[in-house]
């Protein structure tokens, strides 16, 4: 079975969440005999790539963009040719990727889409109406564009309103060049809602990731019985270095493993262990990058430390390197403002015994209710307050390490569900499974 993986961030070049799924996905579909391939679709900008495993196609910079003309002639090729694929797993969406999706849908070739994000159907990229509140995830024109130019011009919501209301009568006619992305906010998103709907409504399965991105699919006209619920895993193998700290009396340490951006609240984090007097108390903030536009916020994060010695910054490491970092925490803190997926540090940490305190923005929310504690408000001092009180219980005697009734699903688990659902919808397409010794191993 020839199985391609549809992708704007490529597994190798980047290495962000969705390139760890699509990577460890693909590992465990190999051991079942699946053929994979992927088919990054790279901007202008994206660095370039020699590796035989990726099929590279051109996409627009931004996915409400037009897509480059040459989109649909070569993927037309593509799938007419010999090389063409059982079936399209899309992993991000665009206009550039429903060009794919329309085209395989013409060469009865079907596919599915893994929600990872929700970017995909928030302009913003947060699923926060104005910044804050969480939303219903429906791709509507003005709403969504109101919100949109409220974040850039960073202005109260009645200005995003204005400038919404006067993007749908001055965008019609902007014709395209630089000025469109300024000017034609609600015409595109309008265009960008039709384009969600007749993708998901195509979509032979729509995997859902994220327990609260089932209603935000079904919003967005993904069809009930094609939705299924299926988190990510830990990655195999993925177990602690060392003995973990959680059984250690001298020093309580308390983690925060992720990117160091906005939206993962670690800067209400920092702020809320300054309230935390226990001179036993540690904060290790692992991710710290140096990259231009990270720059701002990293300043920001150091200014809010300020002399505190019990604050330290760990730069970033590559993933084979975290089952040592999660050895030395006592508790993990995921102070998430916007909506994740799991996050999988949610997942690796309650894998390997850590305690999970959280904000109530996690994908896996019913894994935080019976394993860990939700900090709500997510401020910092509601922060400071749920850790006072985790230092005390650690002082005491009383911190514990997490019991799992039942393990983390792995990602080989996830393969193998993946595998059986590729299996049913080209079943249920009438198209015949290709083994890979058929394929001839290719």
């Amino acid at each position: 079975m020839k199985i391609a993986h549809i992708t704007a961030y490529c597994p190798g070049v980047s290495t962000g969440g969705t390139e760890r799924y699509i990577s460890d996905l693909i590992t465990g579909l190999e051991r079942r005999g699946v053929d994979n391939r992927v088919v990054w679709l790279a901007s202008p900008f994206d660095p370039p790539t020699e590796r035989a495993s990726i099929m590279r196609l051109p996409r627009a910079p931004m996915r409400v963009d037009d897509p480059p003309p040459e989109l649909a002639a070569r993927t037309r090729e593509w799938l007419q040719s010999l090389d063409r694929p059982d079936l399209l797993h899309f992993h991000t969406l665009g206009r550039s990727e429903a060009v794919l999706a329309t085209a395989a849908g013409a060469n009865a070739i079907p596919y599915v889409f893994t929600f990872h994000s929700p970017a995909w159907t928030c302009r913003r990229e947060t699923l926060l109406r104005w910044g804050g509140a969480v939303c219903d995830g429906e791709v509507r024109a003005l709403r969504c564009a109101a919100c949109k130019v409220q974040e850039r011009l960073e202005s109260p919501p009645w200005i995003g309103w204005l400038g919404a209301l006067a993007s749908a009568v001055a965008g019609p006619v902007v014709p395209p060049g630089p000025w469109r992305r300024r000017l034609a906010f609600t015409p595109d998103t309008a265009r960008y809602r039709r384009v969600v709907r007749s993708f998901l409504a195509a979509c032979a399965r729509s995997i859902a990731c994220a327990e609260w991105s089932i209603p935000v699919l079904t919003a967005n006209g993904a069809r009930p019985e094609t939705i299924l619920h299926m988190p990510q895993g830990v990655p195999e193998g993925f177990a602690p270095a060392t003995v973990s700290a959680n059984n250690n009396r001298e020093v309580f340490v308390v983690g925060y493993i992720g990117r160091m951006h906005e939206v993962k609240g670690v800067h209400i984090l920092i702020e809320g262990f300054r309230h935390v007097r226990s001179p036993r108390a540690r904060l290790r903030v692992h991710g710290w990058s140096d990259a231009p536009e990270l720059r701002s916020y990293g300043e920001r994060l150091k200014r809010l430390a300020g002399d505190d010695p019990r604050i330290e910054f760990v730069p970033e490491q590559p993933p084979a390197s975290m089952p040592a970092a999660y050895a030395q925490l006592s508790l993990l803190a995921i102070p998430s403002v916007w909506l994740e997926t799991g996050p999988l540090t949610l997942l690796e940490a309650l894998h390997v015994g850590v305690p999970v305190y959280a904000s109530a923005r996690m994908g896996q929310r019913s894994l935080l209710d019976r394993y860990g504690r939700l900090v709500d408000p997510n401020t910092p001092a509601a922060w400071g307050a749920a850790l006072t009180q985790a230092c005390e219980m650690f002082e005491r005697g009383e911190w514990k390490p997490v019991e799992l009734q039942e393990p983390i699903p792995s990602m080989s688990t996830v393969a193998a569900r993946m595998d059986d659902v590729y299996r049913e919808v080209c079943s249920a397409t009438m198209r015949p499974v290709r083994s890979s010794a058929a394929d001839g191993g290719a």
